[in-house]
């Protein structure tokens, strides 16, 4: 048995020289003028006077959020500008006080602010431990020791005194856990800098040093530490921040010094920064208790944040089923002020497929603020696979985001990161298919002929006199409804044709006819066609035909 179905569409190298004398010449000067070409600056978010209150206050354990704020040439320069829209601010909070109480905070605890420090809680960072600007570093990409200045960049002030740990009796060498030190940002930064400055002090003819660890497991997004720059006192080694020298002293610029210097945080979007801070002495000597008695240090940050923001372009004015729709464009834009860190940029559709995907720059990538080479243009096609059901419409969006997106992060819907949905109404368009089945419906010729009528359970076998049963299914998946529906089916020699019936075709068209033999038709005398002619076959609508033949 076979049937056929027709529905119309509406649808070489060169070798080397040796260049003359003047040639010499001037490319030596050309090779010169490039080495002095001096490099373009890379912003860096930091903290300056515009940041927080440099006022004096009392000792606290916070929180102090500072604002972070751009500075547009660095390295080379200060020139400080508030981030407008969300702009980044850091939270400084002392915790986890191994020494002190609420009550004695001042006296005995790890404290911002603090009689050590003179009392201010945000200070430059040349007002304690007489650091040099060539001991920090703002960013990893910048060259060691270079884009911070310490009489205009700022930082944190924190006192940490000996009293607690000389009441406690603290062992006094070794190293000696005192409080934590958390730091929060609002928004993820991307390898955030920590300025250290004046890591060490002297009381008594002792001499100790301020140190920390890193504690990833309770900080968001940061994994290690990567020393960028410092003096020689100045070590890191893994996750922890020591003192090299075997006495520490109050100056980072002396022999047996304090340490002053600054460490890359590793992450694309760090958001907590979390330090155990410890104090540490080789001489034993007891703590001192006297007020004036312990480590005045300073924490700075430096850091990269961005904001992506995406557009999409080249969309079909409509969409039909079937149809590959090349050219389509997604581009993200970094706002900056910062680079752009492990960037997305993606185009989004409701229902079809995106194909042919190419993005220049490759993503995930590292982007510039700077015009001329700010955005991700990524080119893609797009198809709606045929074989329904359809939507009625399809949405096209453009998506970015970066690790260090003060906008959004990372996530594509998040914040700005996603642009306004554009939709695209799905062209109306018919798909017809048919599909074939046959069973057995009586293992007796009686009443073959009669549709639908009681099929026999037991009938299974295919003898001669048996009634088979067959069904030819026809489904419109598509959104309007498809006109001139033609469809031919011969049965097979080998039987008689005793009936057949026809449901779901419209038949009000010019033309229209359902033809099938005469009942006890021997198709091997003459031929059994069941056809279908000019049929309607409404949208998303199914029709069957039943027929009942008897095997010879």
């Amino acid at each position: 048995m076979k049937h056929s179905m027709e529905i119309p569409m509406d649808q070489g190298v060169r070798p080397c020289r040796r260049p003359a004398p003047m040639l010499l010449l001037a490319m030596l000067f050309c090779c010169l003028f490039v080495a002095m070409t001096p490099a373009r600056a890379q912003t860096a978010t930091e903290m300056d006077a515009g940041s927080n209150d440099t006022t004096t206050t009392t000792a606290t354990a916070g929180p102090v959020t500072v604002t972070l704020r751009n500075n547009s040439n660095n390295p080379s320069g200060n020139t400080f500008a508030a981030i407008s829209g969300t702009a980044p601010t850091a939270t400084f909070t002392i915790l986890n006080q191994q020494y002190a109480t609420a009550a004695n905070l001042a006296t005995n605890g790890l404290s911002i602010g603090g009689a050590l420090t003179g009392n201010p809680r945000y200070d430059t960072m040349d007002s304690i431990g007489t650091p040099t600007n060539t001991h920090f570093t703002s960013l990893p990409s910048v060259t060691s020791g270079s884009g911070i200045s310490i009489t205009t960049n700022h930082a944190i002030s924190l006192s940490l005194p000996t009293k607690g740990l000389q009441e406690s009796g603290a062992n006094p060498t070794g190293r000696q856990h005192v409080a934590d030190i958390q730091i929060d940002f609002n928004v993820p930064i991307a390898n955030p800098v920590l300025h250290f400055v004046g890591l060490g002090g002297t009381a008594s003819s002792k001499g100790f040093v301020t140190e920390f660890d890193l504690l990833p497991a309770l900080s968001t997004g940061a994994g290690n530490l990567t020393r960028l720059s410092g003096n020689a006192a100045f070590a890191v080694s893994g996750n922890q921040i020591n003192n090299n020298v075997p006495n520490a002293g109050a100056s980072c610029g002396t022999t047996s010094s304090a340490s002053c210097g600054s460490v890359a945080v590793g992450g694309s979007a760090v958001t907590r920064v979390y330090l155990r801070a410890y104090i540490r002495s080789n001489q034993s000597i007891a703590w001192s208790s006297s007020a004036t008695a312990g480590d005045a240090f300073q924490i700075g940050v430096s850091g990269e944040v961005s904001d992506m923001t995406a557009t999409i372009s080249g969309t079909p004015a409509s969409v039909t089923a079937g149809t590959t729709y090349p050219g389509l464009s997604v581009t993200c834009t970094n706002n900056g002020p910062n680079f752009a860190r492990s960037t997305l940029c993606q185009p989004i559709v409701s229902a079809g497929t995106v194909s042919a995907l190419t993005c220049n720059p490759a993503v995930p990538n590292s982007l510039s603020y700077a015009n001329g080479s700010k955005t991700i243009t990524c080119s893609f096609s797009y198809a709606l696979p045929t074989g329904g059901p359809y939507p009625t419409s399809i949405s096209f969006s453009a998506a970015t985001g970066a690790g260090n997106d003060r906008n959004g992060g990372a996530v594509l819907t998040a914040g700005n990161n996603s642009s306004t949905p554009l939709s695209r109404n799905v062209v109306a368009a018919a798909l017809v298919s048919s599909r074939k089945t046959v069973s057995v419906h009586s293992e007796q010729p009686a009443g073959c002929g009669t549709i639908p009528g009681t099929p026999d359970p037991a009938a299974e076998v295919v003898i001669p006199g048996a009634c088979l049963h067959y069904v030819i299914r026809l489904e419109n998946y598509g959104t309007v409804t498809a006109p001139g529906l033609n469809l031919t089916d011969i049965l097979d020699t080998r039987l008689i044709f005793a009936g057949a019936t026809l449901s779901g075709v419209t038949t009000t068209a010019a033309g229209y006819a359902f033809n099938k033999p005469a009942a006890q038709t021997d198709c091997a005398v003459s031929t059994c066609t069941i056809r279908i002619q000019n049929g309607i076959l409404p949208a998303r609508s199914a029709a069957e035909i039943l027929i009942r033949a008897i095997m010879k």
